[in-house]
């Protein structure tokens, strides 16, 4: 199949179905995927500020530890575990893909954000009854 060929089949595909395609199994896009599943309420990163914000319990604070990256890391081990072949439990374990893992996650509509999102409703700021 040539680019425009691609091209024209996507453009053709509702995004609907391109969402809900599933990536290949072990594949920096599945493990990103069930990154932003698992973390889906834990982590948010703001684009335009280039940071991870982490919940806190009662709010959103930066991530200056690098936490997103560990949790990444986590997910990674997590999957080589159950992986059967050594050269994928090593390929999965890599920085390589743990820095993909992150790097795709950041664009995932479950974790991405705005800064508008965030100290909108002064009424809100930093009370115990403020939600994420």
């Amino acid at each position: 199949m040539t680019d425009s060929e691609i091209k024209k089949a996507l453009d053709q595909t509702p995004l609907i179905e391109l969402a809900d395609a599933r990536p290949p199994e072990f594949s920096d896009e599945s493990l990103a995927q069930k990154f932003a599943r698992i973390y889906e309420n834990e982590l948010r990163y703001i684009a335009p500020w280039s940071r991870w914000l982490t919940w806190e319990g009662m709010r959103w604070k930066p991530d200056d530890t690098l936490a997103a990256f560990d949790r990444a890391r986590a997910v990674c081990r997590s999957v080589a575990a159950d992986a059967e072949k050594e050269n994928i439990k090593r390929t999965l374990a890599s920085a390589k893909t743990v820095a993909a893992v992150e790097r795709l996650a950041k664009a995932d509509r479950r974790i991405a954000a705005t800064v508008d999102q965030f100290d909108n409703d002064p009424e809100l700021f930093n009370t115990a009854w403020g939600k994420p």
